[in-house]
């Protein structure tokens, strides 16, 4: 057992960000599927850890487990619900990644989980036509909505390779994304609105960040406050001056316009001819763009 624990943490370890996150999220199912068998073992089939777990609808009921606003975003208890989170989560996490960096990906999948789940919460509780049904919401759709429309927003003619049809632009991926989720008779109304609430703050965050507003600034300070306090850790900052003759330091405005720039250019050339008509220096630029995040 110990081995096997051992391996797991070696395969977390050497994940790159997005990819941890579709562990965390297999490994909160598997771990509730284990549970829910030790409880059945255990003729304790009655307490149910889901309900404990999964944000509750009503108001009361969610204020006496506030954790809920994030587990929510990590469970999930069917294997096809589990899979297709998954498949779309890596799918444009990576391309957000390699893009626009950890961070920026990180962001995006917390601030979509947590505005979807608070408009389910507050649609259940101010809409007439959903009050009197309470149901509890679980899974990641909200923060993958984010992540995908997110970055579908900030590239969308990046041009992905499809197996059997080849080169599609983003924005006819996501166009299919949003009509295979659209609301239809199977009563999950609920999770739909969580979708648009995770698909809104993706399209915003993602339109003003092209405008340089970072609208999750803030998420940014809160994170780096918590790693500071947990782990000690504090962001390394870089003065940049304009060139090697110059000892004038460029002021914080100008050093963010002329990288994004550049960053804008480099994008623009990805979207129309792929990522594979980068020279050497502009993948150089944008993987230390990203690695910023």
């Amino acid at each position: 057992m110990a081995g096997i624990i051992d391996d797991i943490k070696g395969l977390y370890a050497q994940s790159e960000t997005v990819a941890k996150y579709v562990l965390i999220n297999i490994g909160v199912f598997l771990f509730l599927k284990i549970l829910l068998f030790i409880f059945w073992a255990a003729q304790a089939s009655h307490i149910d850890p889901v309900l404990w777990l999964a944000l509750p609808s009503d108001l009361s009921l969610f204020s006496t487990r506030p954790w809920t606003l994030v587990t929510y975003m990590f469970l999930h208890e069917g294997f096809w619900h589990l899979l297709v989170n998954m498949l779309w989560l890596h799918f444009g996490g990576r391309i957000l990644y390699d893009l626009m960096g950890a961070k920026k990906f990180v962001k995006t999948y917390w601030m979509g989980g947590l505005i979807g789940g608070l408009l389910f919460v507050l649609s259940f509780n101010l809409i007439p036509a959903l009050q009197g049904s309470y149901p509890p919401l679980l899974g990641a759709s909200a923060a993958v909505f984010a992540v995908f429309i997110a970055i579908t927003t900030y590239a969308p003619d990046y041009e992905v390779g499809l197996p059997f049809i080849g080169p599609v632009k983003l924005k006819w991926i996501a166009l299919v994304f949003i009509v295979l989720s659209l609301p239809n008779n199977n009563g999950n109304m609920g999770g739909h609105i969580a979708h648009a609430g995770g698909a809104l703050w993706g399209y915003i965050w993602a339109s003003q960040l092209k405008q340089g507003r970072d609208l999750g600034a803030w998420f940014d300070r809160l994170a780096d406050y918590v790693s500071t306090f947990y782990f000690g850790r504090k962001r390394t900052k870089f003065t940049v001056h304009r060139n090697s003759n110059s000892s004038v330091p460029m002021s914080n405005a100008e050093q963010k316009g002329e990288k994004q720039q550049e960053i804008d250019r480099i994008l623009d050339k990805i979207s129309k001819s792929g990522y594979e008509s980068l020279s050497a220096s502009e993948k150089e630029i944008l993987f230390k763009a990203s690695d910023k995040g």
